[in-house]
C-alpha cells in the first residue's frame, strides 16, 4: 500500500472519529463487546491458508447524529486473528496475530419499534500486540507489522428495552495493508466475525 493510501485511511479515521464526538446530539449508547472471529490468510488463491479461530472482545459507543437513521458507532477492541496451514507432513500449523483494532463505523438504522435493522462500514486500524508462530512457519511469519489498515462492512439487528442495547453484528473485516515483513509482506488477513454487543444509556 502507497504512502498517500496509508495516510488517507488514517485522515479517515481522524475524520469520522472528531465527527463522532462532535454531534450534536449525545452518546446513545456504552457498552462491551465481543465474539468469534474466523480468518483466513490472503495472499493468491492457491495459497490461501486454512480458516483459523479467534475472537473480540472490546468496548464501543454508539453516537447520534441529527437523522434518527444515522448514528456512528466506535469502538476498540482485542481481537486474535492468524492462520492454519497443512504442510507437506500432513499436520496443521498455527499462526496467532494479535492486535488492538480500532474502527469508527458509520451506521444506519432502520426502526420497527424497539428492533431495528443496521448496516454500518468503515475504517480500521489493527495495532500489533504480538505474532506468534508454529516453529516450521517463523522464518515466513516472524516480523509483524506494526500497523495494518483495514475496513469493515456488516450488518446486525438490535434490540432496545429501556436504556439497555442489545445488539448482534456480522461483519467481514478486509486488511488492505501488508501484516507482516519480508518475503510475505503482501500477506493480508481476512476475518469474518460474528460481534454480540451489550450497552447502556448513559445518564443524562
Amino acid at each position: 500500500m502507497t504512502q498517500h493510501v496509508r495516510r488517507a485511511f488514517g485522515i479517515g479515521l481522524v475524520v469520522l472519529g472528531t465527527t463522532a464526538a462532535g454531534c450534536e446530539a449525545q452518546t446513545q449508547a456504552l457498552g462491551v463487546l465481543l465474539g468469534p472471529i474466523s480468518t483466513i490468510q490472503t495472499r493468491s488463491p492457491e495459497e490461501d491458508s486454512k480458516s483459523h479461530a479467534g475472537f473480540t472482545v472490546g468496548a464501543w459507543a454508539d453516537v447520534a447524529t441529527p437523522r434518527s437513521w444515522l448514528s456512528v458507532t466506535a469502538e476498540a477492541a482485542i481481537a486474535r486473528r492468524g492462520a492454519t496451514y497443512v504442510l507437506s507432513d500432513g499436520f496443521e500449523r498455527q499462526v496467532d496475530v494479535d492486535y488492538l483494532t480500532a474502527a469508527v463505523l458509520p451506521t444506519l438504522r432502520a426502526s420497527l419499534g424497539s428492533v431495528s435493522l443496521i448496516g454500518f462500514a468503515g475504517p480500521a486500524l489493527d495495532v500489533l500486540l504480538r505474532s506468534q508462530a508454529s516453529l516450521e512457519l517463523q522464518g515466513a511469519f516472524r516480523f509483524g507489522t506494526g500497523q495494518v489498515f483495514a475496513g469493515i462492512v456488516g450488518a446486525g439487528v438490535e434490540y432496545r428495552n429501556g436504556p439497555t442495547t442489545f445488539r448482534l453484528d456480522g461483519r467481514i473485516n478486509e486488511q488492505f495493508s501488508g501484516a507482516f515483513g519480508g518475503d510475505v509482506d503482501d500477506v493480508k488477513h481476512r476475518s469474518l466475525e460474528v460481534i454480540f454487543r451489550v450497552g447502556m444509556r448513559p445518564s443524562r
